[in-house]
């Protein structure tokens, strides 16, 4: 068995496991709470809050904790368009975003706001930085463009992206949804120009429940969630110390481990994108100016990729179409079709989501299991 899904979740790093054992012997309490054990529990979560910040460069208050990289960008979006009950002006993303910020483009909509999307080269993948500049101006509140596109890879010139945005909208917050860079990409968000950062620890082998919203500086945000006015105010609720320490723990493992993962993977996804094409050369992939090793978009002319997704199941090797989020949904992805891929086409893909400690079976053996789930389809 190969889990080739790792852009949808990971299993938590050996280490992190290790944490959380240890974690659960400590005597129970709020962190809020102001006696010995309370006291105890808080300062796992500064701790968390002082690696993760250090890993940023930023200050301890630029660190919000929150339960998901989905809530992350709520809080992002949500928080900088909205103040006080009232839209704040105009709000400029791409078709390539997470469901979680195309659904705020929506609900900003569905309230009276504007948004306006930038187009996207076919080519390259990139933002088109001629039609950033069209769209944005002295109204423009928010810029939300993800560091990695989730079902492809295609990695966006972050630092590009800030310079048209400053020069052009300085007034304007730039968010980036970073749940599929973060321990890819070291992060650089004083290079990169980005006021906003979400981050996700699942995606990098801690546990569901962690996350949070990297400030690069203050900012004035409307909070989404009220209550005990937790997280410097911006997102109540008692934190969730074990998924919290996770995330922490994972991100330091992430960062040593980075140079030896990434070759590990980038070594397997070219050799069995190599094989795979002398076995099936009518495949094809999705291709961009930057893509990230660590995840592969592959057209299977023909052969409806559901259907492979079970044959290829069945024979131990574990992909998906695209983002864990729209398995369900009808629509087709909206940042393919901005990539130039038909309806036909997308149906007819799977992704292929790698992490190094996945990687149990050769490039060889799973591209023989992939082109022999070809020929099975092919022959019903």
């Amino acid at each position: 068995m190969i889990y080739l899904d790792n852009a949808a979740t990971t299993r938590p790093h050996p280490e992190v496991l290790e944490a959380t054992f240890e974690y659960l012997k400590l005597p129970p309490a709020n962190p809020s709470a102001v006696h010995p054990w309370g006291i105890e529990q808080r300062r796992v979560l500064s701790q968390a809050r002082s690696q993760l910040a250090r890993l940023f460069s930023i200050p301890q208050e630029g660190v919000v904790f929150c339960a998901s990289g989905t809530e992350s960008d709520n809080l992002a979006i949500k928080g900088s368009l909205v103040r006080l009950g009232k839209n704040r002006g105009t709000f400029v993303t791409t078709p390539l975003e997470h469901k979680a910020v195309l659904e705020c483009a929506k609900w900003y909509q569905d309230r009276g706001g504007e948004v306006r999307f930038v187009q996207v080269d076919p080519a390259s993948g990139l933002v088109n930085l001629d039609d950033l500049k069209s769209c944005i101006d002295q109204e423009t509140c928010l810029i939300s463009v993800s560091h990695v596109h989730n079902e492809t890879g295609i990695t966006q010139d972050l630092t590009a992206l800030s310079k048209v945005i400053k020069a052009h909208a300085p007034q304007a917050i730039f968010h980036s949804d970073g749940v599929q860079g973060f321990g890819k990409l070291s992060p650089k968000l004083k290079k990169w120009g980005v006021d906003l950062y979400s981050i996700s620890g699942h995606k990098i082998h801690g546990l569901v429940g962690g996350a949070a919203l990297i400030r690069s500086k203050p900012l004035n945000l409307e909070p989404q969630v009220w209550g005990g006015n937790q997280e410097f105010g911006l997102r109540s609720g008692t934190e969730n110390i074990l998924a919290i320490h996770a995330l922490a723990l994972a991100a330091n493992l992430a960062q040593k481990e980075h140079d030896s993962h990434w070759e590990a993977v980038k070594l397997w996804a070219e050799g069995f994108w190599t094989q795979l094409q002398t076995l099936e050369p009518a495949l094809t992939r999705t291709q961009g100016q930057l893509i990230l090793p660590h995840i592969l978009h592959i057209q299977t002319p023909g052969v409806p990729g559901e259907v492979l997704l079970h044959h290829l199941a069945a024979q131990g090797v574990l992909v998906s179409q695209g983002s864990a989020c729209q398995a369900n949904s009808k629509h087709l992805s909206m940042g393919l079709k901005s990539l130039g891929l038909n309806d036909q086409q997308i149906r007819q893909s799977l992704r292929l989501s790698l992490s190094a400690v996945e990687l149990t079976l050769s490039p060889d053996q799973v591209a023989q299991r992939f082109s022999a789930a070809i020929k099975q389809v092919r022959s019903v």
